[in-house]
Protein backbone atom coordinates (compact mmCIF):
# COMPACT_ATOMS: atom_id res chain seq x y z
CA UNK A 1 0.00 0.00 0.00
CA UNK A 2 1.37 3.41 -0.86
CA UNK A 3 0.65 6.36 1.12
CA UNK A 4 -1.29 8.60 0.92
CA UNK A 5 -4.49 6.26 0.74
CA UNK A 6 -7.83 7.54 0.23
CA UNK A 7 -11.14 5.76 1.47
CA UNK A 8 -14.07 6.04 0.58
CA UNK A 9 -17.68 4.90 0.90
CA UNK A 10 -20.03 5.90 -1.38
CA UNK A 11 -22.69 7.31 1.01
CA UNK A 12 -20.24 10.07 1.91
CA UNK A 13 -17.98 9.06 4.75
CA UNK A 14 -14.22 9.72 3.78
CA UNK A 15 -10.62 9.67 5.23
CA UNK A 16 -7.32 10.49 3.84
CA UNK A 17 -4.54 8.39 5.30
CA UNK A 18 -1.15 10.17 5.23
CA UNK A 19 0.88 7.21 6.01
CA UNK A 20 1.11 4.24 7.51
CA UNK A 21 0.92 5.46 11.05
CA UNK A 22 -2.17 6.87 10.45
CA UNK A 23 -3.81 3.18 9.93
CA UNK A 24 -2.40 2.19 13.56
CA UNK A 25 -3.65 4.50 15.67
CA UNK A 26 -7.30 6.36 15.32
CA UNK A 27 -9.94 7.88 17.16
CA UNK A 28 -12.23 5.78 19.44
CA UNK A 29 -14.95 6.41 17.64
CA UNK A 30 -13.80 5.43 14.10
CA UNK A 31 -13.04 1.58 14.89
CA UNK A 32 -16.97 1.45 14.68
CA UNK A 33 -17.07 2.86 11.57
CA UNK A 34 -14.94 1.12 9.99
CA UNK A 35 -16.64 -2.05 11.29
CA UNK A 36 -19.76 -0.62 9.75
CA UNK A 37 -18.79 0.40 6.94
CA UNK A 38 -16.06 -2.26 5.90
CA UNK A 39 -18.16 -3.95 2.87
CA UNK A 40 -18.67 -0.54 1.33
CA UNK A 41 -15.39 1.57 1.52
CA UNK A 42 -12.83 1.27 -0.94
CA UNK A 43 -9.07 2.73 -0.19
CA UNK A 44 -6.82 4.00 -2.96
CA UNK A 45 -3.79 4.15 -3.05
CA UNK A 46 -1.51 7.15 -4.41
CA UNK A 47 -0.57 4.41 -6.47
CA UNK A 48 -4.00 3.13 -8.09
CA UNK A 49 -4.30 0.59 -6.17
CA UNK A 50 -7.66 -0.45 -4.76
CA UNK A 51 -7.70 -1.99 -1.26
CA UNK A 52 -11.08 -3.80 0.98
CA UNK A 53 -10.20 -3.57 4.46
CA UNK A 54 -10.45 -7.28 6.09
CA UNK A 55 -10.73 -6.21 9.61
CA UNK A 56 -10.02 -3.37 12.21
CA UNK A 57 -8.83 -4.23 15.59
CA UNK A 58 -8.16 -2.30 19.00
CA UNK A 59 -5.01 -2.95 20.01
CA UNK A 60 -6.27 -2.82 23.39
CA UNK A 61 -9.93 -3.68 24.26
CA UNK A 62 -12.44 -0.47 24.03
CA UNK A 63 -14.00 0.16 26.80
CA UNK A 64 -18.09 1.01 27.11
CA UNK A 65 -17.49 3.92 28.72
CA UNK A 66 -14.32 5.17 26.36
CA UNK A 67 -17.18 4.32 23.15
CA UNK A 68 -19.73 6.53 25.57
CA UNK A 69 -17.55 9.13 26.35
CA UNK A 70 -14.36 9.61 24.53
CA UNK A 71 -14.99 8.86 20.96
CA UNK A 72 -12.37 11.23 19.98
CA UNK A 73 -9.50 9.68 21.79
CA UNK A 74 -6.89 7.93 20.06
CA UNK A 75 -6.26 4.60 20.49
CA UNK A 76 -3.69 2.08 18.53
CA UNK A 77 -5.37 -0.20 16.06
CA UNK A 78 -5.22 -2.97 13.48
CA UNK A 79 -5.85 -2.74 10.22
CA UNK A 80 -6.01 -5.31 7.63
CA UNK A 81 -6.65 -5.23 3.78
CA UNK A 82 -6.26 -6.95 1.01
CA UNK A 83 -5.79 -5.51 -2.76
CA UNK A 84 -8.93 -5.65 -4.85
CA UNK A 85 -7.51 -4.47 -8.06
CA UNK A 86 -6.48 -1.59 -9.74
CA UNK A 87 -8.19 1.63 -10.58
CA UNK A 88 -8.15 4.18 -13.27
CA UNK A 89 -8.72 7.57 -12.59
CA UNK A 90 -12.25 7.51 -13.80
CA UNK A 91 -12.72 4.86 -11.05
CA UNK A 92 -11.70 6.73 -8.37
CA UNK A 93 -13.18 9.84 -10.03
CA UNK A 94 -16.90 7.88 -9.61
CA UNK A 95 -16.19 6.63 -6.32
CA UNK A 96 -15.30 10.51 -4.91
CA UNK A 97 -18.30 11.91 -6.96
CA UNK A 98 -20.77 9.27 -5.55
CA UNK A 99 -19.49 10.59 -1.89
CA UNK A 100 -20.00 13.91 -2.40
CA UNK A 101 -23.32 13.88 -4.01
CA UNK A 102 -24.30 11.66 -0.98
CA UNK A 103 -22.98 14.12 1.55
CA UNK A 104 -24.62 15.86 4.13
CA UNK A 105 -22.03 18.32 4.90
CA UNK A 106 -18.60 17.25 5.78
CA UNK A 107 -16.74 16.95 1.91
CA UNK A 108 -18.83 20.29 1.31
CA UNK A 109 -18.41 22.28 4.39
CA UNK A 110 -16.07 24.75 3.21
CA UNK A 111 -16.71 24.66 -0.88
CA UNK A 112 -19.74 24.13 -2.77
CA UNK A 113 -20.70 20.75 -4.20
CA UNK A 114 -20.90 21.77 -7.69
CA UNK A 115 -17.45 23.62 -7.76
CA UNK A 116 -15.92 20.27 -5.80
CA UNK A 117 -17.46 18.16 -8.73
CA UNK A 118 -16.75 20.55 -11.46
CA UNK A 119 -13.07 20.23 -10.25
CA UNK A 120 -13.14 16.66 -10.04
CA UNK A 121 -14.29 16.95 -13.20
CA UNK A 122 -10.97 18.15 -14.73
CA UNK A 123 -8.82 16.32 -12.77
CA UNK A 124 -6.55 14.04 -14.99
CA UNK A 125 -4.31 12.10 -12.27
CA UNK A 126 -4.93 10.06 -9.35
CA UNK A 127 -2.26 12.70 -7.57
CA UNK A 128 -4.90 15.13 -8.85
CA UNK A 129 -7.88 13.42 -6.87
CA UNK A 130 -5.91 13.68 -3.56
CA UNK A 131 -4.85 17.31 -4.22
CA UNK A 132 -8.87 18.44 -5.11
CA UNK A 133 -9.30 16.49 -1.85
CA UNK A 134 -6.96 18.49 0.16
CA UNK A 135 -8.03 21.39 -1.38
CA UNK A 136 -12.07 20.70 -0.44
CA UNK A 137 -10.77 19.28 3.12
CA UNK A 138 -9.18 21.98 4.07
CA UNK A 139 -7.93 20.31 7.73
CA UNK A 140 -6.19 17.71 5.80
CA UNK A 141 -4.20 21.04 3.95
CA UNK A 142 -3.24 22.36 7.41
CA UNK A 143 -1.29 18.81 8.04
CA UNK A 144 0.84 19.14 5.20
CA UNK A 145 2.09 16.20 2.49
CA UNK A 146 4.35 13.38 2.70
CA UNK A 147 7.37 14.33 0.52
CA UNK A 148 6.76 13.49 -3.15
CA UNK A 149 3.39 11.75 -3.17
CA UNK A 150 1.52 13.01 -4.82
CA UNK A 151 3.71 16.28 -6.07
CA UNK A 152 2.28 18.95 -4.67
CA UNK A 153 4.65 21.12 -6.76
CA UNK A 154 2.33 20.75 -9.71
CA UNK A 155 -1.08 22.92 -9.50
CA UNK A 156 -4.31 20.93 -10.41
CA UNK A 157 -5.75 22.31 -13.62
CA UNK A 158 -8.51 25.41 -12.53
CA UNK A 159 -6.92 25.66 -9.00
CA UNK A 160 -3.71 27.73 -9.17
CA UNK A 161 -1.04 27.18 -6.65
CA UNK A 162 -2.23 24.93 -3.54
Amino acid sequence: MTFPVLAIEPKGFTWLFQSQADTERMPVGFVGIYRRKIRELEFFDSDGTIWRLESVEPVRRISFWAHLFSSAKKTEVVMRFRPDGTAGVARMQAALRQAVEADDDILTQFEERSDILAKLGRTKSVGDIFRLYRWMRKDFKKRGEPAGRPNAAEPLPGFGRQ
